[in-house]
């Protein structure tokens, strides 16, 4: 690591705190200032070349649940990140469309099919096996641990690696894939990657 890097990653770290717990407190506050800040003082430098990442998303319009398709089984509701699936159970359920974020949990997870995508169209359901893991790039990683806050489902934890604190994902199982984490992330440390069987249906 660099003379420069060092207190580049002190200052992450400092600032990562605060945003940290702030998003503890509300994740789609947080979501919605990421998706203010499309430069968010990203150092292009730290970025892999070899690394095709989506450009920042801003919302056009929600994903919906057709109420004569849903049975109010809940799956949407448990997996959304956001809290933005809401309903009661066996009654069709509903997506608050200021709450949505796009990420497409509830459309690949849906059993019913009855989730559509900003599009129309009715996302392709998906194993829970192929859905999308984040993977966090350690070299880059500055330990600030706004990813491991992010998370609703405490999915990423932090770990001791060479005497660093160096983010990892900690509950596979845990993990929806919203990438809640990749956008979070202030240096672009941490990138979603899906399973190589799923990759043409995503």
């Amino acid at each position: 690591m660099c003379c420069v890097w060092g207190p580049l990653r002190a200052g992450f770290q400092t600032c990562g705190a605060g945003i940290a717990a702030s998003a503890r407190l509300d994740r789609t506050r947080v979501w919605s200032y990421i998706q203010s800040s499309p430069s968010h003082g990203h150092p292009e430098r730290m970025v892999h070349p070899h690394i095709s990442r989506q450009p920042w998303r801003r919302r056009v319009m929600a994903f919906r649940i057709v109420q004569e398709e849903c049975k109010g089984c809940q799956t949407c509701a448990r997996n959304c990140p956001t809290r933005a699936s809401v309903g009661v159970k066996k009654q069709p359920h509903a997506i608050d469309a200021s709450r949505c974020i796009e990420c497409g949990v509830c459309g690949r997870g849906c059993p019913y099919g009855a989730i559509r995508d900003p599009q129309g169209a009715t996302p392709p359901r998906l194993k829970k096996t192929e859905w999308p893991k984040p993977y966090v790039w350690k070299e880059d990683c500055v330990g600030c641990e706004i990813c491991a806050a992010v998370c609703p489902f405490q999915a990423l934890a932090m770990f001791d690696m060479d005497g660093e604190s160096i983010a990892g994902l900690a509950d596979p199982k845990a993990c929806v894939g919203c990438g809640l984490c990749e956008q979070a992330c202030p240096v672009k440390a941490t990138q979603l990657v899906w399973p190589e069987p799923a990759r043409q249906s995503a």
